[in-house]
């Protein structure tokens, strides 16, 4: 075990307990503003980088009062402290611990953040080292889970540095957006991303956008990854670049299923190898098709969102990738938090990050409460999405997949589904009614002669009926 007195300094802990209480502008009656300094800190420091368990508990009280709304004076952290922190002050301790604070200048102030920052990623270094050496020595742990976990202990550190921002103008801005503007309008179409291969859904959604992430949800059998895997396959037939992680089911299978969609063939016939003459025809046409799309897929249920991360970095930068799957959200192997709800909030947080880092649409597929069974319409909504906080928070665009025979086996819409918009962050709500073909795995735009009522069409057309006709029926 690494000694770590040498990776913390207690002077200059103190010290900055002591300049944030007693920040020279503070000053609640005359109404001056705290210093630039006071407000950094705040922002970049968190109680766990002091090492000292007093300087700590007095941080995280600061905090507290922060985010009231109160200013940490003497009077309101000696109560806080006391009321709070029994472990580290007494009475007779925290009269000591308040003699000896100081006012710092703001750059001595940014100075002692930037060393407590250093101080505490050099100790979250060599715990991680000793935690990883014993695993290591207890034969818990493999090589690769070991790379996994050194990597998202760099980037925890990497994210506490300082890094320059240029802030942009509108008018810097103005250039670049019109002449996109006149991208999309000299194209003649509506997509202004990726194309769904759905003609209604295109013209609501714009397409799936650059960095976004978009859920789709539904309950078991209503065809979610169906709709998924259709949308990946419409990508990678225009030449596009995608990637799949499977958790769910193995990668010949989501094959067997592009298969099926492209060549028109029963499922069951692909399966069993029982094919007539006119499907080994189709076969050998979607096998010809298929095997033209740059489509990649990863089928390993054990993975993590690090691992996840890892991959899709690593395929990116040997060639751009233009879209990426996750099925689903719950099965992948979650971090070890508190509750299910925070492991896939962080997970959904990393899947938004990673959509924003690599500049593509992410599609993940998530489950539905079942709650939503117990009331008279089944449709989906927002909060029906299981462990649903970050997920509904972090979506751009959430499809929901309905089919009202799974529930109602004598329903009018037989063979129909509804993708329902539930969020979209920058277009509206609606819904898009499309065919299911379960046996071909796909879901297909309705043909315009299934869509329309022929008498409804009559009537849009002829002619008003004159009552005082002599033709008249009446």
């Amino acid at each position: 075990m690494n000694d770590l007195n040498d990776l913390y300094s207690d002077e200059i802990e103190y010290a900055i307990i002591g300049a944030l209480i007693l920040d020279e502008n503070t000053d609640q009656e005359a109404d001056k503003p705290k210093s630039k300094a006071y407000y950094k800190a705040l922002e970049r420091l968190k109680p766990s980088y002091f090492y000292e368990p007093s300087n700590r508990a007095a941080f995280k009280q600061i905090i507290n009062l922060h985010k009231k709304g109160c200013s940490p004076d003497d009077a309101i952290m000696r109560a806080q402290l006391l009321a709070e922190c029994t472990e580290e002050f007494d009475e007779e301790g925290i009269e000591e611990y308040f003699e000896g604070f100081q006012e710092l200048s703001q750059s001595k102030l940014n100075d002692y953040v930037e060393t407590i920052i250093e101080l505490w990623g050099k100790r979250k270094i060599i715990k991680e080292y000793d935690k990883l050496q014993e695993q290591v020595s207890l034969g818990q742990i493999t090589l690769d889970e070991m790379l996994v976990q050194q990597k998202k202990v760099a980037e925890q550190i990497e994210g506490t540095r300082t890094k320059e921002v240029a802030s942009r103008t509108y008018k810097d801005m103005k250039r670049g957006l019109l002449e996109k503007m006149k991208k999309n309008a000299e194209s003649g179409s509506t997509v202004t991303g990726l194309s769904t291969g759905y003609k209604e859904l295109d013209e609501l959604t714009c397409g799936l956008q650059d960095s976004d992430l978009i859920i789709i949800a539904g309950r078991p059998s209503m065809g979610k990854t169906t709709l998924a895997c259709n949308i990946m396959d419409n990508i990678a037939s225009t030449g596009k670049r995608t990637l799949t992680f499977s958790i769910e089911m193995p990668g010949d299978q989501l094959l067997l299923r592009s298969w099926a969609s492209v060549g028109t063939i029963n499922q069951t016939a692909l399966r069993t190898g029982r094919l007539n003459e006119l499907e080994q025809g189709r076969l050998s046409a979607a096998i010809e098709k298929v095997d033209l799309w740059d489509a990649h897929v990863i089928d390993d249920g054990k993975m993590n969102i690090q691992q996840i991360v890892n991959e899709a970095k690593k395929l990116h930068e040997e060639s751009p990738i233009s879209a990426i799957m996750l099925d689903y959200l719950q099965l992948m192997k979650l971090p070890e938090n508190n509750s299910k709800a925070d492991a896939i909030g962080e997970v959904s947080r990393e899947l938004k990050h990673l959509a924003g880092e690599l500049g593509v649409p992410i599609i993940v597929l998530s489950q539905l409460s079942r709650n939503l069974e117990n009331r008279q319409d089944k449709r989906p909504i927002n909060s029906d999405l299981r462990d649903s906080g970050a997920i509904e928070q972090d979506a751009d665009l959430i499809l929901f997949v309905y089919r009202d025979e799974v529930y109602n086996p004598d329903s009018e819409d037989k063979g129909f589904a509804e993708i329902i918009i539930g969020k979209q962050r920058n277009g509206p709500l609606g819904t898009v009614k499309v065919k299911f073909e379960g046996q071909y795995s796909r879901f297909i735009d309705i043909p315009e002669t299934e869509k329309n009522d022929p008498v409804e069409d009559y009537l849009k057309t002829a002619e008003p009926l004159d009552l005082n006709s002599a033709t008249s029926p009446l």
